[in-house]
């Protein structure tokens, strides 16, 4: 029987958080991560480009490996390209593909078409509405997040789109000092009582976040908990499937895929992943 696999997605380190509170609860699923570094920051790209890359990326794995879901653990992926995914995934139009060349891959013979996508959402209605919040995401995701759009007038809330620091994240992942400074020029300094992090490279920045707003008490949200609840239920239609109880006899696999070599970052998603930091 054939391995099926979660397919996990986002431009670089952030959605290693994800894969890992993933990994830990479904132990014995098996992971692709796909790290698409060759068009990191996704947060500067517009939906146009987002939505070619997100369907290419989607397309190409879905004929290399036996994927059964789909995970963009990246806000921005998430805000502008989740629901033409969706549609582009419903069976008939995927049928409609399988003789063409699309992106110039080589197609297996019988996908799988029954494949559903969870995303990442700022974790807005986790905070108190009537307390001083910080929102940090990227600039697309601040334009097309439906629930940042909801929220826009709140008085309460201050929405800051963040520049360069997913790329800092990723180029860098040691050097807090020069993303502690970038983040004092970009972040009002005010009294906030709950920063929620859109990014999920930001997740990594809750110490450099404090110092930079000299705040030691403030109270961080995530989306990584609302991603694992959601991919739970998702997997329960496979839980009386034979090949699925097969795979529970032993550990899963985790495969790191990146769309452009670089050794830095395989070697720091590895080490995040297995608590080697």
């Amino acid at each position: 029987m054939k391995k099926s696999y979660i397919l996990v997605i986002d431009s670089g380190l952030g959605g290693v958080n994800i894969l890992k509170a993933l990994k830990e609860t479904f132990a014995h699923e098996n992971f692709i991560y796909v790290l698409d570094n060759k068009n990191c920051p996704y947060g500067e790209k517009t939906k146009e480009e987002l939505v070619q890359i997100a369907l290419q990326i989607v397309t190409k794995n879905i004929f290399k490996f036996n994927i059964k879901l789909i995970v963009f653990a990246c806000n921005t992926l998430t805000s502008v390209t989740i629901e033409e995914v969706r549609y582009f995934l419903k069976k008939n139009h995927l049928q409609n593909i399988c003789n063409k060349d699309i992106f110039g891959i080589v197609k297996k013979k019988s996908p799988n078409y029954d494949i559903s996508v969870v995303g990442t959402e700022p974790p807005i209605k986790m905070v108190n509405p009537n307390e001083k919040t910080l929102i940090c995401a990227t600039m697309q995701t601040i334009k097309y997040n439906k629930i940042i759009n909801e929220n826009l007038d709140n008085e309460n809330f201050d929405f800051v789109a963040l520049t360069d620091i997913a790329k800092m994240v990723d180029s860098n992942f040691y050097n807090r000092k020069s993303i502690i400074e970038s983040l004092k020029q970009q972040i009002p300094k005010k009294d906030y009582k709950n920063v929620v992090l859109g990014c999920t490279h930001y997740y990594y920045l809750e110490n450099d976040i404090k110092l930079a707003l000299e705040n030691p008490k403030l109270k961080f949200y995530n989306a990584t908990l609302g991603v694992v609840k959601r991919v739970k239920v998702m997997l329960k239609k496979y839980e009386n499937q034979t090949v699925e109880n097969n795979l529970r006899l032993k550990k899963g696999k985790i495969v790191i895929l990146l769309t452009k070599p670089n050794r830095f970052l395989k070697k720091c998603a590895k080490k995040i992943l297995y608590n080697d930091l």
